[in-house]
Parts: structure tokens; C-alpha cells; sequence
């Protein structure tokens, strides 16, 4: 691979540049404008400088040429995550409740409650309110009925869509940021009201009725449960009834790719398309209207499965493959995924930050550098064994591109991986094909109910085969945990080992066992500075007090509800915690009555830590006049303080006191300072 013969790369690479220093900066409307002119100006240069300058010094004009595009990125960036806003107008968001919403986003049925995306609007004397917001609709027959373009007058405090509470969480607030919401809300029935349809985006109006035709055509064919979950996701992109459980027996298999629209789904509908639209190649005139029509349905599948990252990836490199045929001209495959990746940037530099979109370009990536390369270590003599081999160094390769990042963000590794991919990848291909088939036969009744009995079949064998697998020894590492660092450095390692095995360089290799050590300093660092810690941890979970004593590295978990690690609320707002921090806890039940060990000391309500008091009271506990006040460093209060609190500093004289409300999360209030 010769970067030389990809010219996009000097103007991508700065555009990524900006896109970052935009992403992790703040600067002010007048600063931008500034910028602009700036990035306007440069552009001019490069322009004049390229046609004017000898070929010698047609460099300085290249240069100028990627600032250029450096500050574009850094502006595009900045006016779609940092979108200027003035406190007023932030103030007047926060403390009116009077609004019409626009619903921009097909709506999404939840346990008790119907989740809509809404562009939140009102007209004010000097200005136009018009900001993106999350609503939680009260779950009835009325909000079942809300769909995409629906106008609303809504009666609804909006509140700012909080951080995280708890240590090495998940970032919620930045997620939905970068989606451009920033506030949420809670609708109950009788505070809103319908007022008419007008949809914002015809296409994509269209592009949800489709989805919800096809997705009804397979309820019809009798597909219920997991079945009608997984067809539903894999050709339609729609997984919001996917129970959680499967989710985790694919991820834990390995292949959660499955579970979502990828470049293997748009590659099918490209070669059946293709295929019928064979005639039309016989003559230069219909060659033209093959080409559109193929771009036509490509693009329309892929707004029908939500425009994911994956699929506008893999849409976007068919379109380039489609114009390179019209055109007569043979297109590289680096170049398309290069080209892709800066268009879809260009149109939203956001992306970059998405998992979705790093994964699958990473994959592929990893597939189109290291797939080739592997496949011609082992020739296999039959043709089984030459599909087979080939499976396998593309699972290989998809697996290396993205290891370290799945790593990073999941903490966890598939071990049988290759297993999975080699029993399920060929399965799934032919799930899909048999589901395509369910939609075009729909109309035929005896068809329709012989090919749903096929396709019931078929994503039952392959769910059996993914359970099963989840349920070899060892089939998940978990807990491992890296830095952002740590990463640079595994893919450092991969990329020179791997230049080392193609081009037989010594001292390439030696520069990879050099990454890999540094990559193990890091990690021994890393450990180490963790395991020398002592403290303690109140995490913040609605309804429930967990509290965690960690020294050295051993821990124990108190808690009133959490009682091992498969609780549900202990994956969601402890675990990343316990990884990320290299604590192994043992979980204890916060009522027993006395516990000890090295560092931890219980006994009925009494807590000592590293010489630090504890003292837990429950709400409807009973306070007796004491002699002696009880003086510890933390009172932790559960449930609902029915008790007056003048009362309680009468018993118990304390620095800190937490309380757990059952409706709110931990309200920490230093030194006394409590109403």
C-alpha cells in the first residue's frame, strides 16, 4: 500500500485533525467568525499558489491546502457540538414548561413508557427557540399512536439531561450531545395534545413506513419472540425489542455484529438487485438506468434500516463501485473506503466519535490490509476448505482491526470467536436471503407460511448455536481493562508486527517487541497505581445503597439490594468502576449484622474503614435520647428521612451525611450543610 497513490489522505488526516481539536475545544462566536475568515483565506492562497508556484515549491500550496482543511474541520465541528446558545435563552428552556415539539424521530415503545425524539420549538419577540429533546411519553393508547412528523402542544418541565453519577459510567449526557439533545423531559397523559402532521423529511417518512410494513409482514408470517427479534434487527436495523439477554449470548459469542445492518445485508441487496437488473446491461442507454436504479434501492434499503454508520459506509463505497462501472474504470478498494470516510465526515464530523462507525471501519479496514496477506499462508486443496480458509482469515483479520477498541470500550473478549463466526457467518447469510424471500412471497399464503416455517428454523439453530457456545468454559475473558493509551499502543504493535510478517524485516519486528513492552510497563504502571489505593465508593442507584470499601485492589460491596453480579444495576453502574480500577469485590448483604476482616470492620449498624466511622440509619429507625452523642465520620441515612434531622443531630454528631431517596438518586451533603 502506497500512501503516495491515495491523494484524499492529505486532506482527510487534517480534516480528522480539526474534527478532534473541535470535539475537545470551546471557543466563542466571535472566534469562529475569525476562523472563518481564516479558513476562507487559505483556501484562496492554496488556489493561487498551486497554479502559480514551480512544481518544486507546489508543496508550501498542498500545506496551506490541509490547513485549510484542518480549520474546516475544527469549524464544522464546532458549529454541530458546540452550537452556540445564550444563557437566556438556556434559562427561559429550564424554567417554562409551555412548548410545541416537533416528533422528528420515529417513536420507541419502552416497559412503561413511549420514548420520542422531539425538535422542541417557540417563537419569542426577538428570536426562534428551536432545540432537540428527549421525552418520555406516559405508556397508553394514546402515545402508542404517536408517529414521525406528529405537531404537539405539550405541558412538560425540561431538565438538562444529566452526566454521569458514578465512576467510569457511561456518558449518557455526552452520547445524546453529540446527537445534538441536550434536554429531557416526562409527559404524562392529560399535558399534551395533538395538533396536526406535517412530516420534516418525506423520505425518511417513507423510509419508516416501509420498515413498519415489512416488519409486520414477518408478524403475520407467525415469527414472534427471538425469531421475530433477531429477522427484525438483522434486515431492518430494528432491535428495540430485542430482549437483553440475547444480546449479550452474541456479544459474549463474539459475533453481535450479526445483530445489526452491515456492509454484508447492503452487499446482498446489491448482488440480487444486480442480478435482476441484468437485461438492462445489454444496451449502452439502459445502462445508465441500471446504475440509478441500483444506487436508488441501495440508498433507499439503507434509510429503511436507520442510516446506521455500517450501512452508510458500505452504501457509499457501492456507490463508488457503481460509477466506477458505468464509467468503465476499475475503483480501489482503499481509495472508496478513504473517499467514503471523508464525505461522511464532511456531512457529520460527529461520527468519528461513534462506536458503531469506528468498528466497522476498522473492520474493514482490517480485512482489506490483513485478509489477503493471511489467506496465503495455508493453500487449502478442496473448495471447501478454500471457503472455509478464507472465513476464517477474514474473521481473523475483523477481529485483530478491532480488538483493542472492543477492548477498551466492553472490557471483555470472545474466545471462541472463531468458532462462532465459522458455525453462524454462513447461517446468517442464508437467514438473510430466506427473510428476503418471507417479504417477496408475503402476498402468496401457502408460500408465505412454508418459507416463515424455514426461517423460524433457521434463526432457531443459529441462537441454539450461539448459546452454546456462550456456554463452553471460558468462552468470555472479562474484565480486562485498558487505557486510551494502552490502545495506541496495541494497534502500534499489530500494524509493525504485521508490516514485519509481510515484508520479512527484522528490525520492524524488533520495533514491535518494543511496543509490546512498553504496552506491559504500561500495564505493570497502571496496576500498581491502582492496587496502592484505600477508599471508598458511594454509587449512585436509584432505590438502592451500594457502597463499596476497596483496599488494594480487595473490596467488599455492601449493599441492600445487590446481592452477586449478575444483578442487573451492578453491570450498569459498578462493574466498568471495578474493572477500570483493577478492584476484585466480594459482595456482602448491608443487613448482616457483623463482619470483619484486614480492613473492614461491621457490627449491627457500625462501620469502621482505614479508621474512618460509618453509621447507617434506617428512615423509620427510632431515635432515644442519649447521654453521649455517637460521633462517626459518615451517617448514611436509607429510604425516605421521615425523621427530623434536628433529632439526629442530637444522637449522632457526624462530618458527612448521605441520604437514599427512594425516588432520586444519593444527595451528598458536606459538613451539615442540610436543610
Amino acid at each position: 500500500m502506497n500512501f503516495q497513490n491515495y491523494p484524499v489522505l492529505k486532506i482527510l488526516l487534517p480534516y480528522i485533525l480539526g474534527i478532534f481539536i473541535g470535539y475537545f475545544s470551546f471557543f466563542v462566536l466571535e472566534k469562529r467568525l475569525f476562523i472563518i475568515i481564516i479558513a476562507m483565506v487559505l483556501l484562496l492562497v492554496s488556489f493561487i499558489l498551486y497554479h502559480k508556484v514551480s512544481y518544486n515549491r507546489q508543496w508550501i500550496a498542498v500545506l496551506i491546502l490541509q490547513m485549510s482543511y484542518l480549520w474546516m474541520g475544527f469549524l464544522i465541528t464546532e458549529f454541530q457540538f458546540n452550537a452556540p446558545i445564550t444563557q437566556s435563552t438556556h434559562d427561559y428552556i429550564l424554567n417554562n414548561s409551555q412548548w410545541g415539539v416537533h416528533i422528528i424521530e420515529n417513536p420507541v415503545e419502552k416497559n412503561r413508557s413511549v420514548k420520542v425524539i422531539v425538535s422542541v420549538e417557540k417563537s419569542l419577540s426577538n428570536q426562534t427557540i428551536k432545540k432537540k429533546a428527549i421525552l418520555y411519553f406516559k405508556k397508553d393508547s394514546k402515545a402508542l399512536a404517536l408517529q414521525y412528523g406528529d405537531f404537539l402542544l405539550i405541558d412538560s418541565q425540561l431538565t438538562l439531561i444529566e452526566g454521569p453519577k458514578n465512576p467510569e459510567a457511561f456518558n449518557y449526557k455526552l452520547f445524546m450531545q453529540r446527537k445534538g439533545i441536550c434536554y429531557t423531559g416526562y409527559v404524562s397523559t392529560e399535558r399534551w395534545q395533538l395538533i396536526t402532521h406535517q412530516v420534516p423529511n418525506q423520505i425518511q417518512c417513507y423510509a419508516y413506513r416501509v420498515q413498519q410494513i415489512f416488519s409486520s409482514f414477518f408478524s403475520k408470517a407467525g415469527m414472534k419472540g427471538d425469531e421475530y427479534d433477531i429477522i427484525t434487527a438483522i434486515l431492518l436495523g430494528n432491535d428495540d425489542t430485542m430482549e437483553p439477554e440475547l444480546k449479550n449470548a452474541y456479544a459474549a459469542a463474539g459475533v453481535s455484529h450479526i445483530l445489526c445492518v452491515s456492509g454484508m445485508h447492503v452487499g446482498i441487496i446489491f448482488m440480487i438487485v444486480n442480478f435482476l437488473l441484468k437485461p438492462l446491461e445489454l444496451f449502452k442507454q439502459t445502462r445508465i438506468v441500471k446504475s440509478f436504479l441500483l444506487l436508488a434501492i441501495i440508498w433507499v434499503y439503507a434509510h429503511i434500516t436507520g442510516l446506521s454508520p455500517s450501512v452508510c459506509r458500505a452504501a457509499t463505497m457501492f456507490t463508488f463501485v457503481t460509477i466506477g462501472e458505468w464509467g468503465h474504470r476499475n475503483t480501489n478498494t482503499f481509495h472508496s473506503l478513504f473517499t467514503s470516510l471523508f464525505i461522511l465526515l464532511l456531512i457529520k464530523p460527529l461520527l468519528l466519535f461513534e462506536l458503531g462507525f469506528q468498528l466497522s471501519y476498522l473492520a474493514v479496514f482490517g480485512i482489506v490490509f490483513c485478509q489477503k496477506p493471511l489467506s496465503c499462508v495455508y493453500f487449502p486443496k478442496t473448495k471447501v476448505g478454500h471457503y472455509v480458509w478464507q472465513l476464517v482469515t477474514v474473521s481473523v483479520a475483523a477481529q485483530l482491526a478491532t480488538f483493542p477498541l472492543s477492548v477498551y470500550y466492553f472490557g471483555q473478549f470472545p474466545n471462541y470467536f472463531l468458532l462462532a463466526n465459522l458455525s453462524v457467518i454462513t447461517l446468517s447469510f442464508v437467514v438473510v436471503l430466506t427473510g428476503i424471500l418471507l417479504l417477496a412471497v408475503s402476498c402468496v399464503s401457502f408460500l408465505n407460511a412454508g418459507v416463515a416455517w424455514l426461517l423460524n428454523g433457521e434463526i432457531k439453530i443459529m441462537n441454539l448455536i450461539i448459546r452454546t457456545i456462550e456456554g463452553f468454559p471460558g468462552a468470555v475473558m472479562r474484565n480486562i481493562s485498558v487505557t486510551e493509551f494502552e490502545v495506541l499502543l496495541l494497534y502500534l504493535f499489530f500494524f509493525l508486527l504485521f508490516i514485519a510478517f509481510i515484508w520479512k524485516k527484522k528490525k520492524v519486528f524488533f520495533a514491535s517487541l518494543l511496543v509490546l513492552l512498553s504496552y506491559s510497563v504500561s500495564k505493570v504502571y497502571d496496576k500498581m497505581h491502582y492496587m496502592a489505593q484505600e477508599n471508598h465508593t458511594f454509587y449512585s442507584i436509584p432505590n438502592i445503597l451500594a457502597i463499596n470499601f476497596n483496599d488494594h485492589g480487595n473490596s467488599i460491596l455492601l449493599s441492600d439490594s445487590i446481592t452477586d453480579k449478575k444483578h442487573r444495576q451492578y453491570s450498569f453502574c459498578i462493574q466498568n468502576h471495578e474493572r477500570k480500577e483493577y478492584i476484585q469485590s466480594l459482595i456482602l448483604p448491608l443487613d448482616s449484622l457483623c463482619f470483619q476482616n484486614d480492613f473492614l470492620c461491621k457490627r449491627g449498624n457500625f462501620i469502621c474503614f482505614e479508621g474512618k466511622k460509618f453509621y447507617i440509619l434506617a428512615a423509620h429507625q427510632k431515635l432515644f435520647p442519649v447521654k453521649e452523642k455517637i460521633k462517626v465520620d459518615y451517617l448514611i441515612i436509607r429510604g425516605n428521612p421521615s425523621i427530623s434531622l434536628k433529632k439526629v443531630r442530637e444522637a449522632i454528631e457526624f462530618s458527612e451525611i448521605l441520604i437514599n431517596e427512594n425516588n432520586s438518586h444519593y444527595y451528598f451533603n458536606k459538613y451539615m450543610n442540610i436543610r
